[in-house]
């Protein structure tokens, strides 16, 4: 499943706000930083059933390192397809893990599995790892200098990214 071009996510308010149970769960934990949620569908389940349906922004990365790295159709199919090797990931593992994007932030991975099936992936995160701030920054330079992308605007949008410590 592709992630359609980014968008700064927007809020709902007042009566027009009928999202579902889902929706408000992930957008509560969303609004406590550090790190931000997101749920990959990969079977179509909250699309099929309004009880769970989420709404665009909760189900793509939309911190603001990731809002960058979208920015452009070109660096936006990397993250697109960053993210699909991760799904293949949650899907042969079926388990929790630990994951590093391409440019070298970090998610907590976890499937959700409904009798051996994996639904869908959260991802919990986008945020640097305390310690794992030199492999990020080598990750943005090599990711950078082979796709012809500005190192400096990239570094400098991680030196902004959430810390988190493990």
């Amino acid at each position: 499943m592709l992630e359609a071009p980014p968008h700064a996510p927007t809020e709902k308010t007042g009566p027009e706000q009928s999202e579902s149970l889902l929706a408000r769960l992930l957008a509560e934990i969303a609004a406590t930083p550090p790190a931000t949620i997101s749920f990959e569908d990969l079977t179509g389940v909250t699309l099929d059933n309004p009880p769970i349906a989420l709404p665009y922004h909760l189900r793509i990365h939309t911190c603001q390192f990731c809002m960058f790295a979208k920015a452009s159709p070109e660096s936006h199919q990397h993250c697109v397809r960053n993210k699909m090797a991760a799904n293949r990931i949650a899907i042969r593992r079926r388990q929790s893990f630990v994951g590093q994007c391409h440019l070298g932030l970090t998610d907590l991975v976890k499937p959700l599995l409904f009798q051996d099936t994996v639904l869908g992936v959260f991802y919990f995160g986008s945020f640097v790892l305390v310690g794992s701030e030199t492999a990020g920054r080598q990750k943005i330079r090599t990711f950078c200098r082979r796709h012809g992308f500005d190192a400096a605007a990239y570094l400098t949008a991680f030196e902004r990214a959430p810390r988190l410590t493990s």
